[in-house]
């Protein structure tokens, strides 16, 4: 797998002028830029990224600020599938974006800007533009124990007492757009979850019956889309969005009664996501905590045809450095089709799992 990694190296060298020497900022006759390097460095605000103990002045390096800058924050030494150290990227452009803002706000007073100062700034708008698709983007695996609803050998619910293994494998994208105020979040998300789901078992005693009789094995591909208009609906720093959701999937069943083992469902409700830290225009992250409420209509529920359900679902990360998910999920159908589940759940980012069977080295 040598040469895996060295390409990834090679890849990380030419995604990212801030990954390995940092960006160089020339402020001679630069007098605002200099102004701005001095209020960061004595300020020390937070960065705002994974983490929080990261602050301006350690990134911004300079001998002679009077000459040159250099933003270069420090590694984490950790690398993404594709190479890149996500971490330090994120604070390498969080802090562009802060000294950015800083010129933007003097620009915007009207105070004198040199042509140095506004070529650094455009320079400094270009770099956080140039990450966009490194990490608006962000890949992810969750591995777990979910406990739901069982059914006897007779078909008849016996409680809260089934237990099982569930996965999922997910790809986020986020965007801030100008489609309403000026903290607007897009996000669309693809997915496949493996896990098990009420059905109705044509094994069992009386499988014409409307009402679930057993677990089976699934397999759920999705696709999701979520818009915030901004302003109520969402912090300016992203940190916490309530959007509109629409979905749409397919769930297989491998074990229900003929006509009923393919699923089809879409529909649309809110969704409140809840963050660790806020973002910058170009970046992503996963959500500390996921409240979701969806009406959908599926093709298939039990042995019923076009059902209408309400969906809720929640999570909640249990520490917010360590990868633990605690999880609740209902589907409240019509009569007694109504289904409950917990998981607990473990979250990683996808370049540990390929690590572990090998397809890439780190």
């Amino acid at each position: 797998m040598k040469l895996i990694k060295t390409t990834s190296l090679l890849l990380l060298c030419v995604l990212s002028p801030l990954v390995l020497a940092g960006q160089k900022l020339i402020v001679d006759g630069a007098k605002q830029s200099q102004v701005c390097y001095s209020s960061l460095i004595n300020r020390k605000n937070s960065i705002s990224t994974l983490n929080k103990t990261t602050t301006i002045d350690t990134c911004l390096q300079s001998n002679d600020p009077t000459k040159q800058i250099i933003i270069n924050c420090q590694p984490s030494n950790t690398l993404s599938i594709e190479g890149v150290d996500k971490v330090k990227l994120a604070n390498d452009m969080l802090a562009a974006n802060m000294f950015a803002s800083c010129l933007e706000e003097v620009k915007a007073s009207g105070q004198i800007m040199t042509s140095q100062d506004n070529k650094l700034l455009t320079q400094l708008t270009s770099t956080i533009k140039s990450e966009d698709t490194i990490n608006r983007w962000i890949s992810s695996f969750e591995l777990g124990y979910k406990h739901q609803n069982g059914y006897d050998e007779e078909g008849n619910r016996t409680g809260f007492d089934q237990g099982g293994i569930t996965g999922s494998l997910k790809l986020n994208g986020r965007w801030k757009n100008s489609w309403g105020w000026s903290d607007a979040v897009t996000n669309f998300e693809v997915g496949v979850v493996f896990e098990q789901y009420p059905t109705v078992n044509e094994d069992k005693p009386d499988p014409e019956v409307s009402e679930f009789n057993d677990v089976t094995d699934a397999i759920d591909g999705y696709l999701k889309f979520l818009y915030s208009p901004g302003h109520f609906m969402a912090t300016e720093d992203g940190d916490s969005v309530l959007s509109f959701a629409v979905l749409a999937g397919v769930r297989s069943l491998d074990e229900a009664s003929p006509g009923n083992e393919l699923a089809r469902y879409y529909g649309g409700g809110l969704e409140f996501n809840l963050y660790s830290m806020g973002f910058s225009k170009y970046q992503n992250g996963l959500p500390r905590a996921r409240v979701g409420t969806y009406f959908v209509r599926t093709s298939n529920y039990g042995v019923r045809e076009d059902v209408n359900v309400w969906v809720i679902q929640a999570q909640y990360q249990l520490v917010e450095d360590k990868p633990f998910l605690l999880g609740f999920n209902a589907n409240l159908g019509p009569d007694d089709l109504d289904d409950y589940s917990v998981t607990l759940s473990v979250r990683q980012d996808t370049a540990k799992l390929m690590s572990f069977f090998g397809f890439i080295s780190e």
